[in-house]
C-alpha cells in the first residue's frame, strides 16, 4: 500500500512540473544612441563604433528524464525506510521443518528375556511410536507388548525339567510354549496446537492387561495441553481432560462365593484426567524423564447411584535414556499401575514392570 500512494505521489508531482514552463531570462536592451550626440565633424575621420557583443543565452532548463530519476530515488529511499520500520514476520515453530515439511518421528523398542532350568520362560517387550506435526496439527500413533511365553508345569509339581524316570524324553521340557501373560495397548491421538505452548487433543486406546484382571479396556477422551516450561534441554507439561471409559474384566469369585464381573462390559463411566511430564537432556546423550498420569472414574453410566469416585488407576513411568550413536541407544524404565479398586480383591493393586530396551530411532 505504501508503494501505490508514494508512486502516485511521484507521479503527480512530474506532471506538475512539465506543465509549468520554466521562466526565460530577458536579455538586457540595446542601448539607442541618443539623438543629442553630435555626428563626426566633416573631413573628421573616426573609427567606426564597435558593435556590441551578442547578449549570451539563457541556459536551457535540465531535461525532464532527470527530475525523474530525482523523484524515484527520492521514492526509493523513503520505501528502504519503510520497509526497515515495520515488523519481520515470525515463523512459528508449528510450520514443520526449516525446509517447510512436515516434521515426523519414529522409533522403536525391544528387549528379551529368556530364562532356562527349572522354569523355561521367554519374555518379549516391545513399542512403536510414530508422530507427524505439520502446521499446527500433530498426530501420535503408540503400541506395545509385553508377552511372556512359557512352558506348561503340568502336574504341578512347580518345575517343567526332566525327572530321572523320564527315560523317553517325552516329559514337561516337550511341551510347547503357551502365553502365560500378555499386556497389549494402543493409542492414537490428534493435537491442535493454538500456539507454540497450547493445544486442544482428542485421544483413543485400548489396552489388555491380563495379570491385573483386565480383559480388555478402551477410553476416548479431549482435553487441554500446556506447555509451562519449553527448553531446548527441559520441559514441563501438564494436561488436563475428560474421558470415557468402557472395561470388561476377568471373571471371579469373591469371598462369599458370589460370581463377580459377570457383564460385558463390566463397567462404563465418564471419568477425569491429569496428567504431568518432566523431560531434562544433561547433555547430548543422556536424558530422564518422569510421566504421571490419573484417571479418576467421576460418574457410572450404568448404574449412576454406583458411582465410586475411590475407584482410580495412577500410572507413573521414569525412564533414563543413552543415545550410543545417532539410530541407536538404550533406554531403562520403570512404569507403577497403581489400581484402587482392582478387577477382584484376589488381584494385587500395584503392578511395577523394570525393561531394558534397545531403541532404534528410524525418522
Amino acid at each position: 500500500m505504501w508503494t501505490v500512494l508514494l508512486t502516485t505521489w511521484a507521479g503527480l508531482a512530474l506532471a506538475q512540473d512539465a506543465e509549468t514552463p520554466p521562466a526565460e531570462e530577458t536579455a538586457p536592451a540595446e542601448e539607442t544612441p541618443s539623438t543629442e550626440e553630435a555626428a563626426p565633424a566633416e573631413g573628421e575621420t573616426g573609427e567606426a563604433p564597435a558593435e556590441e557583443a551578442p547578449a549570451e543565452e539563457a541556459p536551457a532548463p535540465a531535461p525532464a528524464k532527470d527530475k525523474v530519476d530525482e523523484e524515484m530515488q527520492k521514492v526509493e529511499k523513503d520505501l528502504a525506510a519503510i520497509e526497515q520500520a515495520a515488523p519481520t514476520e515470525q515463523v512459528s515453530l508449528m510450520e514443520g521443518g526449516e525446509d517447510g515439511k512436515a516434521d515426523q518421528h519414529l522409533s522403536a523398542e525391544l528387549g528379551f528375556t529368556y530364562t532356562a532350568g527349572n522354569a523355561e520362560v521367554l519374555n518379549a517387550v516391545g513399542t512403536l511410536k510414530y508422530s507427524v506435526k505439520a502446521d499446527k496439527n500433530q498426530f501420535t500413533l503408540e503400541a506395545g507388548a509385553n508377552i511372556n511365553y512359557a512352558r506348561t508345569d503340568t502336574d504341578g509339581d512347580g518345575t517343567v525339567a526332566d525327572t530321572a524316570d523320564d527315560t523317553d524324553g517325552d516329559g514337561e521340557d516337550d511341551n510347547p510354549f503357551s502365553f502365560q501373560s500378555q499386556k497389549i495397548y494402543g493409542k492414537l491421538r490428534y493435537d491442535r496446537f493454538f500456539s507454540d505452548k497450547d493445544a486442544l487433543y482428542v485421544k483413543a486406546g485400548g489396552q489388555r492387561d491380563v495379570p491385573a484382571g483386565v480383559e480388555w479396556r478402551f477410553d476416548q477422551g479431549l482435553g487441554y495441553h500446556r506447555d509451562i516450561v519449553k527448553t531446548d534441554a527441559t520441559s514441563f507439561r501438564f494436561e488436563v481432560g475428560a474421558e470415557f471409559v468402557e472395561e470388561d474384566l476377568v471373571e471371579g469369585v469373591d469371598d462369599t462365593g458370589v460370581a463377580t464381573n459377570a457383564l460385558s462390559p463390566d463397567n462404563v463411566y465418564l471419568a477425569g484426567r491429569l496428567f504431568f511430564g518432566v523431560t531434562h537432556a544433561f547433555n547430548d546423550i543422556v536424558s530422564i524423564s518422569d510421566d504421571l498420569e490419573m484417571i479418576e472414574n467421576l460418574v457410572s453410566l450404568q448404574d449412576p447411584s454406583a458411582s465410586t469416585p475411590d475407584d482410580f488407576r495412577l500410572y507413573n513411568t521414569l525412564t533414563l535414556s543413552v543415545k550410543v550413536t545417532d539410530i541407536l541407544g538404550l533406554k531403562v524404565s520403570d512404569q507403577l499401575a497403581f489400581d484402587n479398586r482392582p478387577a477382584a480383591p484376589d488381584f494385587s493393586k500395584v503392578d511395577n514392570t523394570v525393561s531394558l530396551l534397545l531403541v532404534a530411532t528410524l525418522l
